[in-house]
């Protein structure tokens, strides 16, 4: 099989797997479950491949290479499964929702400043603001109404966006709860 190498010298056999908790989960469960040990493979260096260009090949040896050179008390054990898993999907669902409502709070503070829609619009809008109901006038110029109405639209996604997050951030606490009981009432790390 390309892409991973079986590490010699392990009293159970082991394999280094580059992404082995991401694009490699798949694999990284098919070789645990038959009895492997996996270990995590940082990729190597550019400077280390010297003038022989880039490939998947080189790239796992060399990779097989570092990782048999280090200390097995170092080496990284992929998490893939149960909770490990479902904090991935939470983690990455919440950076797409935030990254979303940024992007549509950005675009409803462009078009109040470009539009007057009687809005404050010297700074970005707060919650307060985005909360406001922008409901159609029957005497809104053709150009205002549309506005009006994509600022309505805008408004509608961001506070979605937002509910989502505070869902997103319950359960990420409960995640968090069942791997490392306390933690989140450590002073600076949750509350």
């Amino acid at each position: 099989m390309r892409g991973y190498t079986v590490l010699a010298g392990q009293s159970v056999p082991s394999s280094s797997q580059s992404k082995a908790e991401s694009y490699g989960a798949a694999l990284t469960r098919a070789l645990t479950s038959s009895g492997l040990n996996v270990v995590e493979a940082r990729p190597p260096r550019r400077g280390s491949r010297g003038s022989r260009g880039k490939s998947g090949a080189i790239d796992a040896t060399a990779a097989a290479r570092a990782t048999l050179t280090l200390d097995p008390a170092r080496l990284v054990r992929p998490q893939a499964e149960g909770t490990h898993e479902a904090l991935t999907v939470i983690l990455a669902a919440r950076r797409r929702l935030d990254t979303a409502r940024t992007i549509n709070r950005n675009a409803l503070n462009a078009l109040v400043r470009t539009t007057d829609l009687g809005l404050d619009a010297r700074r970005a809008l707060s919650d307060a603001q985005i909360v406001a109901a922008w409901r159609p006038r029957a005497a809104d110029p053709i150009q205002v109404a549309v506005a009006r109405n994509e600022a309505r639209r805008l408004a509608k996604e961001i506070l979605a966006s937002t509910a989502s997050l505070k869902e997103n951030k319950a359960l990420l606490g409960e995640l968090v709860q069942q791997l490392a009981p306390g933690l989140q009432n450590e002073a600076g790390v949750g509350r």
